[in-house]
């Protein structure tokens, strides 16, 4: 019966119904009636329960039937009046040494303090992932930013291939000096190329680099003409030679890449595309690029119409 009282007044609707603390409910649960065989049995039970062990199941069907059945919400309790828990005598078997009750006490704090800690390990762990996804985050938009001024900066800018030059001469574009087959990157605008070589006219230009375009730069430096001799005091007369009229033919060629040079029986005629008029007969033709495999073929020049030689595609590494 005392015990169903706690349990509906615990059960009421309206809160001033129900007890107004858990001492008072603590109290009045101390003072229900019972053996110390079964408080015995009950502090035993809820040591192996704090201890996380497993007690023996009681089925409610093999208890025996309450005197006192509801159907419904619970009646109206009111609590029972607070008093101090009834005093027992201690017992041979209730004694208890308080050192063990600390011991007890102890090992129940131990798992709340690892509990604890825990708590707050994962704290630490969840602010550490934050803050480290925070610097990948801003890693990624440095990153990012740093891309798209490159793209930029690429698109601005142009490729010139130096073609041309006599060999083993270079030019010197934009405080920097290149040779034949280099590739001058520059952002947009116009350069000034110098170039100087014995037996050459020094060679001053203007170089245009435009945004976005890969074109090949030829750059051709004229050779010195040789001063005529000075006058003999004494000329002796010349006896004039009549030669006969020399047959020839025009033919053209083309190679690729376009900045390849084309040489006819060992004389530079141009690079990419060249035509020249070479006499009637078999000559030596040579295609050459930095960093290709040269080709040589031997052409028949004929009189007559100008010849068009198939387009010469050159292996490059």
């Amino acid at each position: 019966k005392e015990l169903l009282d706690i349990i509906y007044c615990s059960l009421n609707k309206d809160p001033t119904d129900r007890f107004g603390t858990t001492r008072d409910m603590a109290i009045a649960l101390e003072n229900v009636p019972q053996s110390e065989t079964d408080r015995e049995e009950a502090e035993e039970l809820l040591r192996e329960l704090s201890a996380g062990r497993a007690i023996t199941k009681v089925r409610t069907g093999t208890l025996p039937p309450l005197s006192i059945t509801i159907s419904g919400p619970g009646p109206r309790v009111q609590p029972r009046p607070v008093t101090s828990p009834r005093i027992r005598q201690p017992t041979a078997a209730t004694l208890t040494p308080i050192r063990g009750r600390r011991k007890r006490k102890n090992k129940m704090m131990l798992p709340a303090m690892g509990l604890i800690f825990a708590g707050l390990g994962s704290g630490v762990f969840l602010q550490y992932q934050n803050i480290k996804e925070q610097e990948a985050k801003a890693r990624a938009d440095s990153q990012h930013v740093a891309d798209s001024l490159e793209a930029e900066a690429k698109a601005s800018r142009g490729t010139r291939v130096i073609v041309g030059l006599p060999d083993g001469v270079r030019v010197l574009i934009n405080n920097q000096l290149y040779g034949n087959g280099e590739r001058l990157e520059a952002p947009k605008g116009a350069y000034t190329a110098s170039a100087t070589a014995s037996g050459f006219e020094p060679l001053i230009t203007q170089v245009e680099v435009l945004a976005g375009e890969n074109d090949t730069l030829t750059l051709v430096m004229k050779p010195l003409v040789a001063a005529a001799p000075p006058p003999a005091q004494v000329q002796q007369p010349r006896q004039a030679v009549v030669r006969a009229p020399v047959d020839s033919g025009e033919i053209r060629l083309s190679v690729m890449p376009t900045h390849a040079e084309i040489s006819v029986d060992g004389n530079r005629i141009g690079s990419g595309r060249a035509r020249a008029r070479l006499p009637v007969g078999q000559h030596l033709i040579r295609y050459s690029a930095p960093n290709c495999d040269p080709e040589d073929r031997t052409l028949t020049v004929l009189k007559g119409e100008p010849q068009l030689v198939s387009l010469i595609t050159l292996q490059c590494h």
